[in-house]
């Protein structure tokens, strides 16, 4: 009887130990599934030329005509924000978690305090483009651009740098650069660089006096482009040189001399350092013909020469004939963001790549879910809601243009919140609806 139990008992075990295994590999091959490159089904509405990851939650992309989406779920559902502009925008940073800064066509800046909800435009009025930016605090940066087309081929004879001392209440302009801007990248008040690039040459320059003057450091001849100068530390920087027979460079001895890591037959466009050894870029790969260009981001350590990560356009349903990844940023080596531009049966369509989890993202239906009547109003008007939602766990704020929260007054009837703003001014407004502190939607509500 005895032998009988323990018989019995050793095989209970033997059967929890294995539900236990299947459950692990189950779960590790949900995983498995879950990680790596996605493209997310969200199809952003205009091209997009930059994103920033404020930390793996929030999320920032802007693009052409004024253009702006932000997540605040990891890439689950992206909202289109009001930007105030309708000129291309090129870049985007943040300082911190609440204070970033936009650029782009004709001079054109945008500041946010909270966290990319809102944003202001504090920009120059001029025609000339702005394409990169680099701020040691959320009140002093620099902003540099020119004459140039577009980022990809930032060449021209009109260059333009500008600096601020208060978040861009003034900026000092420098126009008298007789090659375009490229990239800028300042270490702190004093010591920076600039790329620049005109037709017949090319100049990477360090500054000690705050950007007062510069001085050459790295010259080079009809060289397609120099940009993304980044430095890890006042020692160790990187910049791009991007033609045939290009690559990545480094220096280790504070500008002085500059060394290639990676070296490539075909232009590199991007380049990320994610540390020491590490860093990302994308490249054409055209080693079919250059009627089949497929855009490529690598991941390499550059100290062991071994390559850690390589997507290309072509698995996400894209045709191969001209696939473009614009930008892309990171947290880490196992999560990112990337955008760009592809074709599906002969038509552009933009994008949106993730590198990490992926929770089988959820399509929320944006029209079902709140409609505003009347909209532009005068005093008053109401919320009308989709009746599957709970208004027990909404919160509604309003902002105003300067991203500032007004003090209206709300009140819930039944699936309807009427807004009370005759205190308010007139002008545009943001509501922002989150659901268990997760935004949902952020519409526009005009004032008469």
């Amino acid at each position: 009887m005895k032998t009988h139990t323990r018989k019995q008992n050793l095989k209970n075990k033997f059967n929890k130990l294995y539900f236990f295994i299947l459950i692990m590999c189950i779960t590790c091959i949900s995983n498995a599934q879950n990680e790596g490159w996605h493209l997310l089904p969200f199809v952003p509405s205009q091209t997009l030329w930059d994103i920033h990851c404020i930390n793996e939650d929030t999320v920032i992309a802007v693009g052409d005509k004024g253009y702006i989406i932000r997540t605040t779920n990891g890439g689950s559902y992206w909202d289109s924000i009001y930007s105030t502009t309708t000129n291309t925008l090129y870049k985007v940073t943040f300082v911190n978690d609440a204070v970033g800064y936009i650029c782009g066509k004709n001079g054109t800046v945008l500041k946010t305090e909270n966290s990319g909800l809102t944003w202001t435009n504090i920009g120059i009025s001029t025609s000339l483009n702005l394409l990169s930016m680099s701020f040691i605090n959320q009140d002093t940066g620099w902003i540099v651009g020119g004459d140039e087309i577009f980022p990809d081929f930032p060449f021209g004879s009109k260059g333009l740098l500008m600096k601020t001392l208060n978040g861009g209440q003034h900026w000092h302009v420098d126009t008298n650069n007789t090659s375009s801007v490229s990239s800028v990248h300042f270490l702190d008040n004093d010591t920076g660089y600039i790329a620049l690039n005109n037709k017949d040459s090319n100049f990477l320059c360090k500054t000690t006096d705050g950007g007062l003057s510069y001085d050459t450091i790295l010259r080079d001849v009809h060289v397609f482009s120099y940009k993304d100068i980044v430095f890890s530390n006042a020692q160790t920087g990187y910049f791009l040189k991007s033609i045939n027979n290009g690559g990545i460079y480094k220096t280790d001895d504070y500008g002085l001399t500059w060394l290639t890591i990676v070296e490539l037959y075909y232009p590199i466009f991007n380049i990320r350092i994610m540390d020491s050894c590490n860093l990302f870029y994308n490249y054409w790969d055209n080693t079919t013909g250059t009627s089949s260009l497929e855009n490529t981001i690598i991941g390499i350590n550059h100290c062991t020469n071994t390559k850690f990560d390589e997507v290309g356009l072509k698995n996400y349903g894209f045709n191969y004939s001209y696939l473009q990844i614009f930008e892309f940023d990171f947290i880490n080596l196992n999560y990112g963001f990337c955008v760009g531009e592809g074709k599906k049966d002969g038509i552009d369509e933009n994008f949106i790549l993730k590198k990490g989890f992926y929770d089988n993202i959820r399509d929320f239906k944006k029209n079902n879910i709140v409609k505003i009547i009347p909209n532009p109003c005068n005093d008053k008007t109401i919320l009308f809601f989709n009746s599957s939602l709970d208004l027990a766990t909404l919160n509604i704020d309003i902002y105003n243009s300067l991203g500032q929260k007004t003090y209206s007054q709300i009140q819930i009837n039944n699936n309807e919140i009427h807004v009370d703003l005759s205190k308010e001014k007139s002008g545009v407004y943001i509501v922002s609806i989150k659901d268990k502190n997760m935004i949902i939607q952020n519409c526009k509500l005009i004032k008469l």
